[in-house]
């Protein structure tokens, strides 16, 4: 068991140059960036991996909402009522911006939304210690364009167009007082780092399988991604919004048969609490709308992940394919108030507590072509793959965007 100075070398290289990358799986809004799956017996090769990738999604999902909200992104944080909101902003200590004879009805706004994204993903894996030890990291590169628009849906009393144009003014104006002036966001950066050492041994001709490799990783989830603004409510983190995680994860890979290989990934991981500055609700509007600014100390929920895959390889001459099962629940956050002064303004965290919580379920669809499949050696040759991430919604889809993800990648085994 000889440690192997130019594999710690190689791996250390790589996170040092994407010293700001990641992959995560507990990212609310977009839900699909997902790991590449583990389709190797690695044992004592390295590999590196880099994906292009595109993501949409312009519904949601949400077993509780109506279903005039079902289908809408930003209901994903609860609906928009401005009769709600200027009573907060009164609260808050701002004039009521609405006429006397609005101010008893209640104006709720049909909201929609679309989060597009394209990006660069980036994994590597090597081995320290023979065929026990090993470590990587997962890692992105993103362009996230977002945006909402708000339609105010037919009332009895407020069926005069000039109504109908002087609330929507109105809005506008409210949100300009509050902070927001922004209806659409265009961000560009870097994710959190995940980065984890396994622990794991491989068996060959044993359990009835041809190979048999089982292991356990411990990770940490390292906050260099983009944070929030909370000035413009389409802006979203592309990671743990500034919280430190871990995580353990079970996994396996097991071949069958040759050419027959079945995995799995079990995950459980957990970001820890931060106090920061934050958008805080003052009459329980959308969390991303909230009337004030100030310090709130959120404790994020656990995720749990569990992930079935079965490939088949060598279809024809080193082409194969493989399908993926990822599903994902993220428990319930915790916000408190953190403000020096809790009595001047309060504020109501009720509804975003209950709407932290999450779950997705995905389909990962994969065919790829190894030009080294059929080769003595492989001396570098690439595995090319092309992959489409589809919701399943089957079992526990639930306050989520309905993603896709398409990616074309290629990965580098040494």
């Amino acid at each position: 068991m000889v440690l192997n100075s130019k594999k710690i070398f190689c791996i250390l290289s790589f996170l040092s140059t994407f010293s700001s990358l990641a992959m995560v799986y507990d990212n609310h809004l977009i839900p699909v960036l997902l790991a590449r799956p583990r389709l190797m017996f690695d044992d004592k090769q390295s590999s590196c991996a880099v994906d292009a990738f595109m993501t949409t999604a312009s519904e949601a999902t949400r077993e509780t909402s109506r279903d005039d909200e079902s289908s809408s992104i930003p209901s994903l944080f609860g609906q928009f009522d401005q009769r709600t909101y200027a009573d907060g902003m009164v609260k808050a200590g701002y004039p009521n911006p609405l006429r006397s004879e609005w101010q008893g009805l209640s104006i709720p706004w049909l909201a929609t939304g679309k989060i597009q994204a394209q990006g660069v993903a980036f994994s590597c894996y090597t081995p320290l210690l023979d065929n026990w030890l090993s470590t990587g990291f997962n890692c992105l590169f993103m362009r996230v364009n977002t945006y909402h628009y708000f339609k105010l849906p037919s009332l009895p009393a407020l069926n005069n167009d000039g109504n109908r144009q002087e609330l929507d003014e109105r809005r506008r104006f409210m949100f300009d007082q509050v902070g927001l002036t922004h209806n659409y966001s265009s961000q560009v950066g870097f994710g959190d780092i995940d980065w984890y050492l396994r622990l794991g041994r491989r068996w060959d001709y044993s359990f009835k399988c041809r190979s048999f490799d089982i292991g356990g990783r411990l990770g940490t989830l390292i906050p260099s991604g983009k944070k929030r603004d909370l000035n413009n409510p389409n802006s979203i983190p592309f990671g743990g919004n500034g919280h430190w995680g871990i995580y353990g994860t079970i996994d396996g890979l097991l071949e069958l048969r040759e050419d027959l290989k079945f995995g799995f990934m079990v995950r459980v991981s957990k970001r820890f609490p931060k106090i920061s500055c934050q958008r805080l609700p003052v009459n329980n509007e959308p969390e991303p709308f909230g009337i004030i600014t100030g310090l709130a100390q959120v404790n994020p929920g656990f995720t749990f992940i569990f992930s079935p895959l079965i490939a088949l390889e060598n279809l024809r001459e080193g082409m194969g394919a493989s399908i993926q099962y990822t599903m994902t629940k993220h428990l319930q956050d915790d916000w408190c108030d953190a403000r020096t002064d809790k009595t001047t303004v309060p504020i109501t965290l009720g509804k975003i507590n209950e709407l932290s919580k999450w779950s997705s379920d995905y389909f990962t669809i994969n065919v790829f072509y190894d030009f080294g499949k059929m080769k003595v050696r492989r001396s570098g040759a690439p595995i090319l793959s092309v992959r489409w991430d589809v919701p399943a919604a089957l079992f526990i889809t639930d306050n989520i965007p309905n993603m896709h993800r398409v990616s074309i990648g290629v990965e580098w085994v040494f």
